[in-house]
């Protein structure tokens, strides 16, 4: 999967989840990991959509991923769209996912 780009994970990972095709375990593991290290490369709505089309496969990614994901968002929270954030937020609670205090708190204040 090195030859996958950021939107390329996230793209396949949607389609998967949009088929409700639950690849083997080992395949999702390998697409996690190579997320993982492409992370800081991805676009809100790649983030977005990626973290979604894993809680629609129901399917939680590891500690490490999902802290990632919500401390990137904070960063770059302006450059989030409200959908981006619905459909992380919704697959925090899809995936029983408690994002640290600091981020909802963040997620709040760019909602008021």
């Amino acid at each position: 999967l090195p030859g996958f780009t950021p939107q390329g994970l996230s793209v396949s990972l949607r389609a998967f989840a949009k088929l409700g095709h639950h690849p083997d375990l080992k395949i999702l593991h390998a697409v996690e990991e190579e997320a993982f290290r492409k992370l800081l490369e991805f676009t809100p709505q790649g983030t977005s959509n990626f973290l979604w089309a894993f809680a629609t496969l129901k399917l939680c990614p590891k500690p490490p991923f999902m802290q990632q994901i919500n401390k990137d968002m904070v960063e770059k929270l302006p450059q989030y769209k409200s959908q981006n954030v619905a459909n992380i937020m919704w697959a925090c609670g899809k995936l029983r996912y408690l994002p640290e205090d600091h981020v909802l708190q963040s997620v709040a204040a760019e909602v008021e």
